[in-house]
């Protein structure tokens, strides 16, 4: 299991200057690489949000970067999320199309194909932290030609 705690310094300023050079709409966007391109079954990955900075709806989506590798034309990916002020936590899945039955790929990109599918909405509260963790549902046990596996997270309406 990849989790959150242990992260460096350097990378955490890394993705806000990423974030504030692209203009992002995204109040929480991030990436974890996967070891030698491969997401295996029991890869599941961590993603600690900070401390909501607003109430209001948030839209999560998981982000896929995928080679020419990746033998699939779609991929599903579990989610599990808990936040401090649930009782219980929530489960979705997200069904994210990679490329058309005959092969043609979708998504942005020319090396790394970047795909985004939507998972859910929530109602979250200023303060409020939230862990999301995501993982593939997939028969295959390791799926080949998955570079990266990422989180974002756009508010859509504060309060």
């Amino acid at each position: 299991m990849i989790d959150c705690h242990g992260r460096s310094l350097v990378r955490a300023a890394g993705m806000c200057l990423f974030l504030s050079a692209c203009g992002s709409e995204a109040w929480y966007h991030t990436y974890e690489p996967m070891p030698a391109a491969v997401w295996g079954k029991s890869d599941t990955l961590t993603y600690c949000l900070p401390e909501v900075p607003d109430s209001g709806l948030y839209d999560f989506y998981v982000d896929v970067r995928t080679t020419a590798a990746f033998p699939y034309t779609g991929l599903k990916v579990g989610a599990l999320t808990g936040t401090d002020s649930l009782s219980a936590e929530r489960r979705d899945t997200a069904d994210c199309r990679v490329q058309t039955p005959s092969g043609i790929p979708l998504g942005e990109g020319v090396t790394l194909i970047c795909h985004e599918a939507p998972l859910f909405r929530l109602f979250l509260c200023p303060g409020q932290r939230t862990t999301v963790r995501l993982y593939h549902v997939m028969r295959k046990e390791d799926l080949p030609g998955v570079s990266d596996v990422g989180l974002k997270v756009v508010p859509v309406a504060k309060m």
